[in-house]
């Protein structure tokens, strides 16, 4: 499916102009299935954007561009129903690895099993929530499953990725999470 498909008016490569001081806002039609997937802005001038998205009978949130970094921060919870989620996008031209730890709200990483890794391929984006079935640290909520406040670190082992958080409880909210780079405060 190519951009043009999913955003109408926008052509099928994917590449427009915008003037100085401009702006294009593209929708798509909220018709049919779910469509995941990453926005890349390629300019040599200073550009920013936000993505609006819509979850039947929860609400709409927006997004605006994501920092790239080799280390992040997110906030993250899970209560009840509520359950926090990030995706990971790849802005390298090969396959990363990325370490994800979950930590308490005193900053100490949980347990051994608040520890993970993934490898994610060239240019392509992971996307899931923190716990439940394929969660990214299902094993220590399956363990815990009590609720949970705290935050995720995800460093790069091998590159630099751009992150987008986001908490939801189905059929009552979504909103967006701050992802604040933190690779510059290790130095």
């Amino acid at each position: 499916m190519g951009p043009s498909t999913v955003f109408p008016g926008l052509p099928a490569n994917g590449s427009f102009t915008l003037n100085s001081k401009g702006s294009k806002t593209f929708s798509s039609s909220s018709s049919g299935g779910s469509v995941f997937g990453t926005v890349t802005v390629t300019t040599d001038q200073l550009a920013t954007g936000v993505v609006r998205f819509t979850f039947p009978g929860t609400g709409v949130a927006g997004v605006s561009a994501s920092p790239v970094s080799r280390v992040v921060t997110v906030p993250v919870r899970k209560a009840g129903e509520l359950n926090s989620g990030v995706a990971i996008r790849n802005i390298q031209s090969e396959a990363i690895t990325v370490e994800l730890s979950l930590l308490n709200e005193n900053g100490i990483l949980v347990s051994p099993s608040g520890l993970v890794t993934a490898q994610i391929e060239a240019s392509a984006q992971l996307s899931k929530f923190i716990s439940g079935a394929g969660g990214f640290f299902e094993a220590y909520f399956t363990a815990n499953p009590g609720d949970f406040r705290g935050s995720m670190v995800i460093k790069v082992l091998n590159g630099k990725i751009a992150a987008v958080g986001v908490e939801f409880e189905s059929g009552s909210k979504i909103t967006t999470l701050p992802v604040t780079p933190i690779d510059l405060m290790e130095q």
